[in-house]
């Protein structure tokens, strides 16, 4: 059934495969970088904006993302509450569709309208400067150039993978008097530095330098000179 509605998305003619979004990320704010204004309007931040407002404003970046989604493939950008599903199948009770996320079946059901829902593939190369928001590509049009990791912003409350790729959510920081590492929970099931095995829910005190790692998928795309940056 998904693939009926992905195929009637393609007849029309007003999507291809991949598109370009601007998404927050937990990374330090500096002048040049984008974020928004009160009204969602994205703007490069000055030198004044970073000085005054630098704990106000999220940082955002452009990624490549997809709506050919798949059984298994997991999303959380575009879910309402900002957390992580896998999707389970895909149902037609609506004239769209929607995705229904595991564990099913729940007494909490969550789904997602097909229309609303896309995964993130990648993030975009800042070479790319001609590209905007909404801007859409095919397959030829698009060149992965390999994995980078990035270095987050700690904060309680978000969630993020240690040193050695266990996904966790930060429950409390360090106390800077006892020097404590960071409180974790983790969220799925893990071999705990290797050796240990960590159950989902299970805490854990982490050092700062083990935590806020990130791997992404690093994408070029084919510009109007006919060559990929």
């Amino acid at each position: 059934m998904k693939k009926n509605f992905m195929e009637k998305k393609e007849k029309t003619g007003l999507y291809k495969p991949y598109f370009a979004k601007h998404l927050p990320v937990e990374e330090e704010i500096k002048e040049g970088d984008i974020t928004t204004n009160c009204h969602g309007d994205f703007f490069k931040a000055d030198n004044g904006t970073v000085y005054f407002l630098s704990k106000e404003l999220k940082k955002y970046k452009l990624f490549l993302c997809s709506r050919d989604i798949q059984v298994g493939d997991t999303l959380k950008e575009c879910m309402p509450d900002g957390k992580e599903y896998k999707v389970h199948h895909f149902e037609t009770v609506l004239p769209c569709g929607v995705f229904v996320m595991e564990p099913w079946p729940s007494d909490n059901e969550v789904w997602i309208h097909a229309t609303d829902a896309f995964k993130v593939v990648g993030e975009i190369s800042p070479e790319a400067t001609w590209v905007k928001e909404g801007d859409q590509f095919e397959e030829n049009e698009i060149c992965k150039v390999g994995t980078i990791r990035r270095d987050i912003v700690i904060k309680e409350g978000i969630e993020t993978r240690t040193a050695w790729g266990d996904r966790v959510k930060v429950l409390k920081l360090a106390d800077d008097l006892t020097f404590h590492g960071h409180l974790c929970e983790y969220l799925d099931e893990a071999d705990l530095n290797h050796n240990v095995a960590c159950r989902k829910g299970e805490t854990y005190e982490y050092h700062p330098n083990l935590l806020g790692y990130i791997d992404l998928h690093y994408y070029k795309i084919l510009g109007p000179c006919g060559h990929f940056h």
